[in-house]
């Protein structure tokens, strides 16, 4: 049985977090660190992190939440934080269980498109699970962020937006070589990209010196 937050220390918190969002953030973070396997503060905290715009730190709290206690309100903040992130393929498999239409809610065709690029139908959707799931490792700067995407480029290395996302991330890691070998792959793969030149031409003038 886990350990359970009492009712009256989590209203306090989520009142303070009405009332000043970053106090009661830090009041929830408290309550998730002593009470961490009760969806109810992992719920609570979850959605004020969204309200902070920290979707992908809210993500595992949400994620948390609906897997144990499965309702409308948690479905629909992880909808929500799936949406923001870009993770269409997941918000799909959340509507399918919950009852949902995934195309009453958003354009997929133009969401799948601008997130993982053309070609998508062709993608195992394994792979366009796991491509979402490690680009959210990108934005929280998780020091796995490049092996995630390396180890997905290994099976889809024609795969353009993964190349782009993977050049981004070794670039900011510090990680020049991965970052050349990404941006190669990246215009090889999306010769007319937009980005794939972008990070061409920053390959060609790091290498210049």
């Amino acid at each position: 049985m886990p350990r359970l937050c009492p009712p009256a220390k989590l209203d306090a918190a989520m009142e303070l977090s009405e009332d000043d969002l970053d106090e009661g953030l830090d009041a929830l973070a408290v309550l998730v660190r002593k009470y961490a396997k009760d969806p109810r503060v992992r719920y609570a905290y979850g959605v004020s992190l969204l309200d902070a715009d920290r979707t992908a730190e809210a993500l595992e709290h949400l994620e948390f939440a609906e897997r144990r206690g499965r309702d409308l309100d948690r479905a629909e903040a992880l909808q929500q934080a799936y949406f923001e992130l870009g993770m269409i393929v997941h918000a799909e498999r959340l509507l399918q269980r919950t009852g949902g239409d995934l195309n009453e809610a958003i354009d997929v065709e133009a969401e799948m498109l601008r997130n993982h690029g053309p070609g998508w139908r062709e993608l195992p959707r394994k792979d366009l699970l796991a491509f979402e799931r490690a680009r959210v490792s990108a934005v929280r700067r998780r020091s796995d962020a490049v092996a995630e995407l390396t180890r997905l480029a290994r099976r889809q290395p024609g795969w353009c937006a993964l190349q782009i996302a993977r050049a981004g991330v070794a670039l900011t890691a510090g990680d020049v070589e991965t970052f050349y070998e990404a941006a190669a792959a990246a215009l090889e793969a999306g010769p007319d990209d937009a980005q794939a030149l972008l990070h061409a031409a920053r390959a060609a003038f790091l290498r210049e010196g």
